[in-house]
């Protein structure tokens, strides 16, 4: 029989992962939905998804004990700046050469 400290452990790991993975259909649904009118929602959303992914990597480095998740997590925490970064720069870019901020006409 397992021990009462581990089925804790392993119910609190079942209920943080599917809050998650709701959390990221939910993200990607709204997405899906935000493309045809905001670019700024839509580079809001995206770097959500990311960070979803961050968390979820983070905790179960954190359950296992092996270093390399945070590395991980680390990198793509870069990665999502990175994104940001050049979503905001073509964000700029469209908003000097139409005058408005919609992306449907």
């Amino acid at each position: 029989m397992l021990s009462v400290n581990l089925e804790i452990k392993i119910i609190f790991i079942s209920i943080t992962l599917f809050i998650f993975i709701l959390f990221f259909f939910v993200n990607l649904i709204i997405l899906i939905w935000a493309v045809q009118f905001h670019f700024i929602a839509v580079l809001i959303i995206l770097d959500l998804l990311v960070l979803v992914n961050v968390i979820i990597i983070v905790f179960y480095t954190f359950l296992t004990q092996n270093p390399i998740g945070y590395n991980i997590a680390f990198l793509l925490i870069l990665v999502a700046a990175c994104d940001t970064c050049v979503g905001l720069a073509l964000f700029v870019t469209y908003y000097r050469v139409t005058g408005y901020t919609k992306l449907s006409s």
